[in-house]
């Protein structure tokens, strides 16, 4: 019978039985295969960089050339190892990471760094090289001596600026990152934080009042603000006549007299704006006064007479409209003219009456209830003597 002849590990199946040298090679390559199957090592993964999300959005005047040049301290930098092996120390070897501004943009050179760590592991110092921050450029040297272990580190404090109000958007990167696994450098690479500028938008406030045009002395009127880039929570001065008469979101008076000015000054909340405050129309009053002056009256009579009332006006413009009360009641008459006699509506008077003013409307629709310089006057009737003749 013939002999199968199927190999294994280039080793044929009939030769298991009978080891030769062929046999013996076979299984020294299957044992270094399961060694390498069975002994762990050196992985390696990419390092995690989170990286703070407040260097977006930076309003543009705190530019350098702006009109609040301010820089902005950014969040927390985490640089963290995925693998124990990612940051490729050598015993007591320092690797050194240098960290570049994008074009258009500045560091602080005065900015106070911190770096954290968790002590016990394998980094043992984290810090600033010498020298080693400038307006462009920041080296920051990790010492360690193992890789045995999970390590972080943090960087706290680096503040950053935009050179000018069109600054375009960049990302801090790595120019080098030697023994740093997965970190790329180059403006392309790993992005340490993204740095973006925002234009200031300009803050506006118009007023306009309940009611327009001329009103009556004594009217409530309530001026009220149109805002635009005010922020959510707007600050108010309400001025009149160039001094400040309130604050709210609204301003309300009923003692404006004509040419009195009402404006207001608004101070925006808005995260980014230029100039912070915003200033108003001017409303000036167009106020009429309330007719004002005082009822006299003709007589004393004898028995009887025919009674006549006098309103002279100090303020408000003619004719007038007149309600008064005769102690029975309330009479109207219209079309009075200052200092002109009209007759009262129950002549002849045979008996004394006082006359009270109850209200005095003028030409402009404007109308006085009280507070009237003489609001009363009396007409006297005077009896017929009687007597006897002897």
């Amino acid at each position: 019978m013939k002999k199968l002849s199927k190999s294994v590990f280039g080793v044929r199946s009939n030769s298991i039985l009978n080891p030769s040298h062929d046999t013996k090679f076979a299984l020294s390559i299957f044992t270094f295969v399961l060694l390498l199957i069975l002994v762990p090592s050196r992985n390696f993964a990419n390092i995690i960089v989170t990286a703070p999300v407040n260097g977006q959005n930076i309003c543009s005047i705190k530019a350098a050339n702006g009109g609040s040049p301010a820089y902005t301290k950014l969040n927390t930098i985490t640089i963290s190892e995925a693998a124990n092996v990612d940051f490729g120390f050598s015993t007591g070897s320092a690797l050194v990471l240098k960290l570049s501004a994008p074009s258009g943009w500045q560091f602080n050179t005065s900015s106070v760094l911190q770096y954290n760590f968790t002590s016990g592991r394998n980094i043992s110092a984290v810090g600033t090289a010498l020298n080693g921050l400038n307006s462009t450029t920041l080296i920051i040297n990790v010492t360690g001596k193992k890789t045995d272990l999970f390590d972080a580190f943090t960087i706290d404090g680096l503040e950053v600026q935009p050179i000018t109000t069109g600054s375009s958007n960049g990302n801090i990167t790595a120019s080098s990152a030697t023994n740093f696994t997965g970190i790329t450098t180059g403006s392309a690479g790993t992005n340490f934080a993204t740095l973006s500028i925002q234009s200031a938008v300009t803050p506006s406030v118009t007023i306009a009042a309940s009611q327009s045009g001329t009103v009556c002395s004594g009217t409530l009127l309530t001026f009220t603000p149109a805002i635009l880039n005010g922020g959510s929570t707007p600050t108010f001065q309400w001025k009149l006549n160039g001094s400040i008469a309130a604050t709210g979101t609204t301003f309300t008076s009923s003692s404006l007299t004509n040419g009195d000015q009402v404006s207001v000054t608004m101070t925006s909340s808005a995260a980014c704006v230029s100039p912070a405050t915003a200033t108003s129309n001017i409303i000036t009053a167009s106020v009429n006064p309330l007719p004002q002056g005082s009822l006299t009256a003709n007589g004393p009579f004898c028995a009887t007479g025919t009674g006549q009332l006098t309103w002279t006006a100090t303020a408000g413009t003619g004719p007038f409209t007149i309600i008064y009360n005769d102690g029975v009641a309330n009479r109207t008459q219209t079309n009075v003219v200052s200092g002109t006699p009209f007759e009262v509506s129950s002549n002849p008077l045979t008996n004394s009456t006082t006359y009270t003013l109850v209200s005095v409307t003028d030409n402009n629709g404007c109308t006085r209830n009280s507070g009237f310089t003489e609001g009363f006057t009396t007409i006297t009737i005077n009896p017929l003597q009687q007597g006897s003749l002897t």
